[in-house]
């Protein structure tokens, strides 16, 4: 037999003849055999791998898109095996490169196996390792950026830290070219930053350091502020990586001084971390910086570092950082709060107060101050400027972070003392959790609320805070409904007391209905408004095991008169267009909500404050309060099922079997009642959408297993025939799903005339295909009758 060394081609054609086999067993066996005679067989040993590789690096690249998992893999294995032995040189480069930008670099995804994606980004990883040291890696640049933009956003964690590390990799190897495209790599790296995995977030703000330090400055721009948010993740290493990547930003950028306003907050929220280690390394990183800022700028600062030597003798108990730091920070905020007293700085900041930056400031001095002085008239008049709808009311991101810092460090500094502005307080806090910029803000917000509930000391939940303020919400809401939009702090402030306030909002019906009245009773009212009302709305009624547990009969009686009549019920009735469609779906599932006998709650939703909530909430207890509602609702509910959306057609389906239910339960279910109701559900049981078809099963089911007792089958007998023939034809539908539902409710409802329905079974037996649903249902009927 030949050996590789003086005759490649004779010893791999045999394995290159079998990789044209339609076996793909036979095909990774021939690659195996490849692997192992160019790179493990000892009699092969010494080969001149520059000879062997053009003889092979077809083959071998073609099976990087084999129909084989098992292929691939061995095919990239081959690949970097040669590229581990082969010298450097960019030849190679050119023609595998290539291949993996096929599979891995496209906009769509190729390569579906995800081991297989990992092996191909661990051979960039290899490629520029290997080609670290040389210039050889510039002109595949293009290649390299395609890979590892699409790869650093790959579904699977495993490649997206490869994609990461080669990412840092190459940054340094091609630095002076890499500012030429270091913005496209920007997007895919941040959208890791939400990743679940706190490895790939670490990786990610590893890879955003390196492309800032060999980027341009609008990276630093794009970077900033998402790296600022990781500040605030739940993980411990990924708020230290942050801080090593500023760090090293201020120290090694290039542009640094222009951006210094910006690093420098991020290395001061590191300084006051709850966890020691990243205070740590935040201080050395700090002082480092400090130094170094020093040193660069020694000719400026000389007159300055002859004094002022000495530490104050009123100083806080800190170590005090050096004078580079102190330069750079311009002596903070929160000093001034030790050394001026607020008839000094409040004067001075109070007509700013609408601007994110004297927010800033004031939580900061705040933090520095005595309570003492704070809590008189400076706290009060702080507060009311704050609480006015057109300060609290901005959906600005800084000036509600500010906002809501300000109310903190205002807790935090005069506790109970703030007795006084408790009522602005919750309104300030409440409004941004209403309406944040995004869920971390609305999460500070809750935060200071719970706070703001342990200094009132009123119970043990949010509900007990709720109910002392809740009302003055409702107050303030007095915009005219015509003129909301989505973003209206008005609407978003109704929606989050409905959702929110629990049994608060019980004591509260009184300005509650009229609020929803103008709000969806009024025809010109923003569409998409309307239907986040009534979703709220839904969600009110759903709820009202706890929403009404301490509200009086008679004001949820009144409160549900208006929701019925006035709203709902005006919603109902038909009109063109796909708007009034919509608000008419919205109207029926709310109608829903409100006919549900006995909805399902939460666990939370089991009480008023954590305790047991034994009163049940009907909201039509009698016969007397539902019957006025049947008369009205029904004609409008059975229109409704013939409307042009499958959705309102479904939640018409619901409620004429809620409304079934409750009748019977309250005594007042007629046979007349039964016969409006069931010819109009019969009809969609032919309807386009499976999902209403399914639903008018279920709902004639209903409406017949809940029929008054007695019910005479003489005198309604061809209702009943109606009835029975309707559903045997569809005991041999298409679908198989339907076919089984349709025989569990004829089976349910043999018990209304189980002669009359035999012997239709019996008449057409012959013409039927579904022999054993018939046979079935005959052998039940049957038995029945034995």
């Amino acid at each position: 037999m030949p050996e590789l060394k003086s005759n490649p081609k004779g010893v791999l054609e045999p394995y290159i003849t079998t990789l044209q086999s339609e076996s793909k067993l036979a095909r990774k066996q021939a690659f195996q055999k490849i692997n192992y005679e160019i790179f493990e067989n000892p009699v092969n040993e010494g080969c001149d791998f520059t000879v062997i590789f053009p003889e092979i690096y077809a083959y071998v690249l073609k099976g990087f898109s084999d129909a084989s998992e098992g292929c691939r893999e061995m095919s990239i294995l081959i690949i970097s095996n040669f590229i581990e032995h082969l010298p450097l040189n960019d030849y190679y480069l050119t023609y595998i490169l290539p291949v993996i930008v096929r599979r891995i670099g496209c906009a769509e995804i190729v390569e579906d196996s995800e081991e297989v994606r990992l092996l191909l980004i661990e051979l960039v990883h290899k490629i520029l390792i290997k080609y670290k040291n040389t210039q050889l890696l510039t002109s595949f640049f293009n290649d390299f950026t395609s890979i590892l933009t699409k790869t650093s956003t790959d579904p699977f964690p495993k490649v997206k830290l490869e994609a990461c590390e080669c990412i840092i990799l190459l940054s340094k190897i091609i630095n002076r070219e890499f500012h030429l495209q270091c913005e496209s790599f920007i997007k895919p790296v941040l959208s890791n930053f939400a990743h679940q995995h706190f490895r790939v977030r670490v990786a990610a703000i590893r890879a955003i350091g390196a492309i800032v330090i060999s980027g341009n400055a609008k990276c630093f721009e794009l970077s900033i502020t998402p790296m600022a948010e990781k500040l605030f993740d739940e993980n411990t290493q990924v708020r230290l990586q942050v801080t090593l990547e500023v760090g090293n930003w201020m120290m090694k950028y290039k542009d640094r001084y222009s951006f210094w306003h910006r690093m420098i907050p991020l290395m001061l929220t590191s300084l006051s971390d709850v966890m020691a280690d990243i205070r740590t390394t935040a201080t050395k990183l700090w002082s480092d910086i400090g130094l170094q800022y020093m040193e660069e700028n020694e000719e400026d600062l000389k007159k300055k570092l002859d004094f002022l030597k000495d530490v104050p003798t009123h100083y806080p108990d800190v170590k005090r950082p050096n004078f580079g730091c102190r330069c750079l920070i311009k002596r903070a905020a929160e000093l001034f709060g030790y050394f001026i007293t607020p008839e000094t700085w409040w004067p001075l900041l109070e007509a700013d107060v609408d601007s994110w930056p004297a927010l800033t400031v004031i939580a900061n001095i705040l933090k520095g101050s005595k309570p003492d002085l704070v809590k008189g008239k400076v706290m009060k008049e702080l507060c009311k400027e704050l609480s006015d709808p057109d300060r609290c009311r901005v959906r600005k991101p800084k000036y509600q972070t500010n906002l809501v810092h300000v109310t903190e460090a205002l807790m935090s500094l005069c506790g109970q003392d703030c007795a006084p502005v408790y009522e602005d307080l919750f309104i300030i806090n409440f409004t941004v959790y209403a309406m944040p910029y995004d869920d971390k803000m609305q999460f500070m917000a809750l935060s200071n609320l719970d706070k703001l509930r342990q200094l009132e000391d009123c119970g043990r939940t949010l509900t007990t805070l709720y109910d002392r303020h809740i009302r003055r919400i409702l107050v303030d809401i007095t915009s005219d409904a015509l003129t909301w939009t989505l973003l209206t702090p008005d609407r978003c402030l109704l929606e989050c007391v409905m959702l929110n306030a629990g049994y608060a909002m019980g004591s509260q019906l009184h300005l509650l209905a009229p609020l929803l009245r103008e709000s969806l009773a009024t025809p010109q009212v923003d569409p998409e408004v309307k239907l986040k009302v009534f979703t709220a709305l839904s969600t009110v009624l759903l709820r009202r095991q706890t929403n009404f547990s301490k509200c009086d009969t008679d004001k949820l009686e009144s409160f549900l008169n208006i929701v019925i009549e006035e709203i709902i019920v005006p919603n109902l009735v038909w009109a063109p267009g796909r708007t009034a469609e919509a608000i008419r779906t919205a109207a029926a599932a709310c109608l829903c909500s409100a006919l549900q006998d006995d909805p399902h709650t939460d666990l939370e939703d089991k009480g008023a404050d954590g305790d047991a909530n034994d009163k049940k909430v009907n909201l039509f207890p009698s016969k007397e309060s539902l019957e006025p509602l049947l008369e009205r609702v029904v004609p409008l509910v059975c229109g409704a099922a013939d409307d042009n959306s499958a959705l309102t057609r479904q939640h018409a389906l619901r409620a004429l079997a809620c409304l079934a239910t409750l009748a019977t339960a309250r005594g007042c279910f007629t046979p007349q009642l039964l016969h409006n109701m069931y010819f109009v559900v019969l009809k969609r049981l032919d309807d386009s959408s499976d999902k209403v078809r399914s639903f008018a099963v279920r709902t004639v089911r209903t409406l017949f297993s809940q029929r008054p007792r007695p019910y005479d089958t003489v005198v309604f007998g061809a209702h009943v025939d109606a009835l029975y023939s309707a559903m045997l034809i569809h005991l041999d539908d298409p679908d198989e799903e339907f076919r089984k539902e349709m025989l569990a409710a004829l089976i349910a409802l043999s018990d209304v005339d189980p002669q009359l329905l035999i012997k239709k079974v019996k008449a057409n037996i012959h013409l039927y295909r579904n022999k054993a649903a018939y046979e079935s249902l005959s052998s039940h009927i049957e038995n029945m009758l034995k």
